[in-house]
């Protein structure tokens, strides 16, 4: 029963970062926005404010998600948000898919790894661009996110995200890399076993 309560916790513990920590990042950021768009007066800050308006919505719908046993995501959705979100924030991005449909488990790790590996862009690199490929590796998926940006000072530490995202794909039986290959550029990689391979 402990070890039942211990992995319970775990779980919870992980989904409530992953899940609530993406938007907090998202919210402080478009709330940065919002201050520099009122101090000078600008027009936007109206639509800017709406987004917020949006932004805590969905984290208090994320909220209960976790609450009630988890939230399920749809891995084709994140990447268009991801994409979305990079470029209004000033960052381009490109992405490549080429594999096909996955479903369960795997396109939910996938999910979540995405959400925190663009969590990272955001929060530890000052990007100017963000790559994401989603390519067939034999029995495997390969989900890799690679970014431009010069970490900051801050970024040592990884906290519990990369060990959260290392966690889930574990879980199924693959693995994940994590390459600082020299100054200005960041990859995630991880791999999959394909569930019906």
């Amino acid at each position: 029963v402990r070890r039942a309560v211990a992995q319970e916790r775990r779980r919870f513990t992980r989904d409530l970062h992953d899940l609530v920590g993406h938007r907090l990042t998202v919210l402080v950021l478009k709330t940065e926005l919002l201050q520099r768009l009122a101090e000078s007066g600008d027009p936007k800050a109206a639509g800017a404010v709406a987004e917020l308006l949006d932004l805590v919505r969905g984290l208090a719908g994320d909220v209960r998600e976790v609450a009630h046993g988890g939230a399920r995501l749809c891995l084709e959705d994140e990447l268009s948000a991801a994409r979305a979100l990079l470029e209004s924030v000033g960052v381009r991005c490109t992405i490549a898919v080429s594999c096909r449909d996955e479903s369960g488990g795997v396109s939910q790790a996938l999910t979540y790894v995405l959400r925190e590996a663009i969590t990272n862009v955001l929060r530890h690199a000052a990007a100017r661009e963000c790559g994401i490929t989603l390519a067939d590796r034999d029995r495997l998926v390969e989900l890799s996110v690679w970014n431009d940006g010069v970490r900051h000072a801050r970024a040592t530490d990884c906290g519990a995200g990369l060990d959260n995202l290392a966690e889930r794909v574990a879980e199924l039986g693959g693995w994940a890399t994590f390459d600082d290959a020299g100054p200005g550029r960041f990859t995630v990689t991880v791999h999959i076993p394909r569930v019906n391979s």
